[in-house]
């Protein structure tokens, strides 16, 4: 990764940065390298309030804060990462998003490698050609998680300290409460992966406690690979996500009754879970009309065999059978979508301003032109 020096229009944006800034950057990408080198993403140091990654056809950049601001996200960062620069955990969550996208090779936003047998896991995570809102979530969570994975990949490379994906996840949580209650609890956001990191965490210990360095494999292209590993702590934490959701939601219970209709699970499936229960015939029946279990056994079914267990017997009894997943809501219930953050500062917003105008200025000189009017 490369730092892309700014030109006369971007300097007048960085008046007033923190003077480290660049040299804080240089020392996360060195760590990143030895993960991943990603040698044709582009970084830009600007006042942004949102540090993103943003991917087009001729290039890929990361827009970094130059400065500390004062928002609920980066003070939740600063208060979980006292003796960890807070502008290093975004700087390497960016990164992520970069590792994730170097990982697509089927031109989609997601493409999960651990497929089987059984059936592209990937159309489970995107869908139809049209969008519709469950897919776009899913979409969302798992690059919120996956870039959560990597940043706390970077910092325990760094650091050495475990702790750091349980601190990533405690953010999220700690985040997540603050959004439902300023937004309400139809509400659903890219950054509701609470569990990746910390699944992350545990794997990595793993990885310890059996005397292994997880380092010592190839990130992607590989199996097993660091990219694999990712992959099954980011599909946890969606599903995880998910249920959190149909308990809490009823707008999101509402709407995801409706997106399951597209799958059938066969009474005998049920039957092996429910273990011949007495109350089979009308657990079935349920299931049929308005249950939320069958995307479940879909995902359960296409997983490959190591990530199977991601969703166990006992979470798909108790979707089949816990009260909270079966009651009674208002099924003209909005659930409000997913919404990206707008880039609606520093130098993003100046390139924005830019093309506005470009784009005007062509429509003005269209219109002369149809004037019978030419510019020479």
């Amino acid at each position: 990764m490369e730092i892309q020096k700014p030109g006369l229009i971007e300097k007048l944006t960085t008046i007033g940065a923190d003077s480290d800034n660049e040299n804080r950057v240089v020392s996360c990408v060195a760590i990143s390298n030895k993960i991943l080198e990603m040698n044709h993403v582009k970084l830009i140091i600007t006042n942004t309030k949102n540090p993103s990654h943003v991917k087009n056809h001729t290039e890929e950049i990361i827009f970094l804060p130059d400065r500390q601001f004062n928002l609920p996200i980066f003070n939740k960062i600063k208060d979980n990462f006292k003796n960890i620069e807070y502008q290093k955990v975004i700087t390497y969550h960016e990164f992520g998003h970069a590792a994730q996208t170097v990982c697509i090779n089927n031109n989609q936003p997601v493409h999960i490698k651990g497929t089987s047998n059984e059936g592209d896991v990937n159309y489970l995570f995107h869908g139809s050609a049209v969008p519709n809102k469950i897919n776009n979530f899913l979409i969302k969570l798992f690059q919120e998680g996956f870039a959560d994975c990597y940043s706390g990949l970077c910092l325990y490379k760094e650091t050495g300290d475990i702790d750091v994906f349980k601190k990533i996840s405690e953010v999220r949580s700690k985040r997540y409460d603050e959004i439902k209650l300023e937004k309400g609890k139809t509400y659903i956001h890219p950054n509701f992966n609470i569990t990746a990191a910390e699944n992350m965490g545990n794997t990595v210990k793993t990885f310890i406690d059996n005397g292994k360095d997880i380092f010592s494999l190839p990130f992607t292209n590989a199996n097993p690979s660091i990219e694999r590993y990712i992959e099954r702590c980011v599909i946890a934490g969606c599903v995880n996500a998910l249920i959190i959701e149909l308990k809490t939601n009823d707008a999101f219970l509402n709407h995801f009754r409706k997106f399951t209709k597209e799958f059938k699970v066969e009474d005998s499936k049920i039957n092996n879970v429910m273990n011949n229960s007495s109350n089979l015939n009308k657990i079935i029946e349920f299931e049929k009309q308005q249950g939320i279990s069958s995307f479940f056994f879909e995902l359960k079914k296409r997983l490959p065999n190591l990530y199977k267990s991601i969703i166990s017997t006992d979470i798909l009894k108790d979707l089949l059978t816990n009260d909270i997943f079966k009651r009674n809501v208002d099924k003209n219930l909005i659930l409000n979508n997913v919404v990206d953050i707008p880039y609606n500062s520093g130098f993003e917003k100046t390139m924005s301003n830019i093309k506005s105008m470009r784009k005007s200025f062509s429509l003005s000189n269209q219109n002369i032109e149809n004037s019978h009017f030419k510019i020479k």
